[in-house]
């Protein structure tokens, strides 16, 4: 189990965010600290959120993030403005890589909050990293891979849940 407490994957009403209680507990912090904070459930997508962020020294940007209806736990999160080296193939941001362990990445128990907390930081990384890029040195950890596929999904783990 991770260490969020219970799986949030499907339940017995379709995915987490189906159920109003637990997509209210997901968003509350979320809520508080960006109060522009919009979400919604599209069918054929599943569960999206938007809000705009303020990067530290850097343009504020629109942030995206997207629940999959087929892997409701495993977020992409997708933000407006200049690109990186630090972007999937979907253009999503590539804050970690899937395979990490637990205490590398967001986890779903970690709550809505911290997951934009840590977009931040990312779009903070690259912003700087665009400044910089002669050097090529990016501004944060950095797992040794190539641009992330569809197969990469944390989903297609053996040990996910």
């Amino acid at each position: 189990m991770s260490r969020g407490g219970r799986s949030p994957g499907k339940g017995y009403g379709g995915p987490w965010y189906g159920r109003f209680p637990e997509r209210h507990r997901f968003e509350a912090e979320a809520v508080r600290l960006f109060p522009g904070l919009r979400s919604s459930i599209v069918a054929k997508l599943g569960y999206v959120i938007r809000l705009r962020v303020d990067v530290p020294e850097y343009e504020s940007r629109n942030v995206k993030i997207l629940f999959p209806k087929d892997f409701p736990q495993s977020p992409h999160v997708f933000a407006d403005g200049p690109t990186s080296k630090h972007r999937n193939w979907d253009d999503s941001l590539c804050m970690w890589h899937p395979k990490d362990d637990e205490e590398h990445r967001w986890v779903f128990g970690d709550g809505l909050h911290k997951l934009i907390g840590h977009t931040i930081l990312h779009l903070i990384r690259e912003a700087w990293w665009r400044e910089h890029q002669d050097e090529d040195d990016w501004p944060g950890p950095e797992a040794p891979h190539g641009p992330l596929t569809p197969k990469d999904s944390p989903d297609e783990r053996p040990d996910a849940t």
